[in-house]
């Protein structure tokens, strides 16, 4: 995808804590990085979604992560992390993320997760709030919904 296809683009300087010795980011921190964009991604919306998670009694559990590696994220670069939701159904939703070399279309590392909204005691999907779908829509233009 190109970085204009992103709806949210978040800078990050990596640290010295998430790389190998070879100074490389350890596989494990792409997923972390991809959360990092998806909290961002809710700040943008203007959704608190732990406040909505305890005013509706629900929690979002992450069922597929997906991750491709296509370069080595460096000590100490700077990378841009992509994020957008690209499907919505009833219950999920799917987010897309690239991370790219800051200021670069240099793809890093691309994947996606698909997100489950539940109810907290019973821990069976329940559906988004209107609301909330009507923001993603305004947000992303070319949503999938099912």
């Amino acid at each position: 995808m190109a970085r204009s296809d992103f709806s949210l683009i978040h800078r990050l300087r990596v640290r010295f804590s998430e790389v190998d010795r070879q100074g490389i980011a350890h596989n494990s921190m792409h997923l972390v990085y991809f959360g990092v964009g998806m909290n961002e991604y809710f700040r943008g919306l203007g959704f608190d979604r732990f406040a909505a998670d305890a005013e509706n009694g629900t929690a979002m559990h992450v069922v597929q992560a997906t991750v491709s590696y296509k370069a080595p994220i460096l000590l100490d670069e700077e990378i841009d992390i992509a994020c957008r939701v690209a499907k919505l159904g009833r219950s999920s939703l799917t987010f897309v993320y690239e991370v790219f070399r800051a200021g670069s279309d240099l793809v890093l590392a691309s994947g996606d997760q698909v997100w489950v909204n539940t109810h907290r005691a019973s821990h069976s999907s329940t559906a988004w709030p209107e609301a909330f779908r009507t923001v993603l829509r305004a947000r992303e233009p070319g949503l999938i919904e099912s």
